[in-house]
């Protein structure tokens, strides 16, 4: 991908298709809360790679937070970041998912 210079266009990345995560079933029945940052890279096709967790917050059902949130990101679709109307990659895309009943 071109680096960017200052006179370049940029359009940052945006959320095509938006996918909420599924609350895991014991953490709901219990009134449990939680919190997610993922970290993420999106290809030039709107296609999320490479999930890393910043970090849970969570009382309990750590694991199954995070894994709700994993899959929720990775089925979400963007539209790419864009150089002078070029498909680029987005790197280190961070973004929190809440759990709340």
């Amino acid at each position: 991908a071109p680096e960017p210079e200052a006179a370049d266009v940029i359009i940052a990345a945006s959320i095509r298709r938006d996918v909420e995560p599924r609350y895991p079933r014991s953490a709901f029945r219990r009134g449990m809360t939680g919190r997610v940052v993922l970290s993420f890279d999106i290809d030039e096709s709107g296609r999320v790679q490479d999930i890393e967790t910043v970090s849970v917050d969570a009382d309990r059902y750590e694991d199954d937070f995070e894994r709700a949130a994993r899959r929720a990101a990775r089925r979400t679709r963007f539209n790419p970041r864009t150089v002078n109307g070029e498909e680029t990659e987005t790197r280190n895309y961070t973004r929190t998912y809440r759990f709340e009943p």
